[in-house]
């Protein structure tokens, strides 16, 4: 087995996902988007790796960082807590239910691809729209 040199880390999909880090970070920390929800979609376009590759590790990490996150904010008392059970309550079970969804919806690895890209651009439309609707809700009521 040969060692990979600095030269091997250095391709186009190592500077393109670097570049999209830095822009998704930029961007989270102007806006406070989510950066999965920026990310997953970006390393699918760049063809970093299989629709349900990227998908599997944006949810793995993200479920270990929020873990980390609610444990530090509820050390604090800083979590709204009765919000915290109602977000719970409505995204732990279908979280659950997804996978079920997925594969009854799809029959081969092309269509899965099809449908969880799908299910990611309708995602990423809802999250602009409602994030929109904020914006503007917002500026009516400074007005």
């Amino acid at each position: 087995m040969e060692a990979l040199t600095v030269v091997d880390w250095l391709t186009w999909s190592f500077f393109s996902v670097m570049i999209a880090g830095f822009v998704v970070g930029v961007v989270v920390g102007l806006t406070g988007m989510g950066g999965g929800a920026l990310m997953t979609p970006a390393l699918i376009f760049l063809g970093v790796g299989d629709t349900a590759t990227v998908v599997t590790a944006d949810l793995t990490a993200a479920a270990v960082y929020k873990t980390g996150g609610a444990i530090v904010h509820k050390r604090e008392g800083s979590p709204n807590m009765q919000l915290a059970k109602w977000l719970i309550l409505g995204s732990v079970p279908t979280a659950l239910l997804g996978p079920y969804l997925v594969d009854f919806f799809t029959d081969s690895p092309e269509q899965l691809d099809k449908v969880l890209k799908l299910a990611i651009g309708f995602a990423l439309l809802l999250a602009a729209a409602t994030y929109a609707a904020r914006l503007y809700i917002n500026l009516l009521r400074v007005r």
